[in-house]
């Protein structure tokens, strides 16, 4: 069963980004400290009923879109003509994403052809993130792959099995895999990869 204050965690992150908010915004508006908004969408807290109502009342949704588990609210894409970006001296930068407290972080390029790769699923809190460097490749979980361009890129919870694989030729891209364990050490929560080359975006 999916962990509940998982399921808040990132119904939440994913509410607050598309609107555009801060974390401190959205923890003024729902009258909590901003540490315990970022608690609340590391996992780590436990939100009562009442966090649960000021925050779908500072975000706009209901109670049950906040614990409700959704293809949406897992699988992140960002298009590379929506390139929301922001300077900071010399440097034009475009945010994706921010991970809070992982135990462990993996950032590698990888080429990859139209065989790919098919991982099984991970610890729950695990995630991943993609970055079209170049090419076009379908990625994500295996029941959510997306096709994305160079450009483009997306996020993905790894706790169920996830592939990448290039449309065709090959792909350049740019991996960033949080791990809530170290691999190897804690396997019990592993499953065999299942992902049919047949699935679509």
């Amino acid at each position: 069963m999916p962990d509940i204050n998982l399921i808040v965690a990132r119904n939440v992150e994913r509410f607050r980004l598309q609107r555009r908010m801060s974390a401190s915004q959205v923890a003024r508006e729902a009258g909590l400290s901003k540490a315990t908004l970022l608690s609340i969408e590391m996992g780590r807290a436990n939100p009562t009923l009442d966090t649960l109502q000021r925050l779908s009342e500072a975000l706009k949704v209901s109670v049950p879109d906040l614990i409700v588990e959704s293809a949406e609210s897992v699988v992140d894409v960002r298009r590379a003509g929506e390139r929301a970006s922001r300077t900071m001296g010399g440097m034009q930068l475009r945010p994706l994403a921010t991970f809070y407290g992982s135990e462990l972080v993996y950032v590698f390029t990888a080429t990859v052809n139209t065989d790919g790769s098919v991982a099984p699923a991970h610890e729950v809190g695990s995630a991943e993130s993609v970055f079209v460097l170049s090419g076009t490749v379908l990625v994500g979980p295996c029941d959510a792959l997306a096709e994305l361009n160079a450009g483009d890129w997306i996020r993905f919870p790894t706790d169920r099995p996830h592939a990448c694989r290039a449309v065709k030729g090959q792909a350049e891209v740019l991996f960033i895999a949080v791990r809530r364990s170290i691999p190897g050490v804690s396997e019990s929560t592993r499953t065999a990869p299942v992902c049919s080359r047949g699935a679509q975006a």
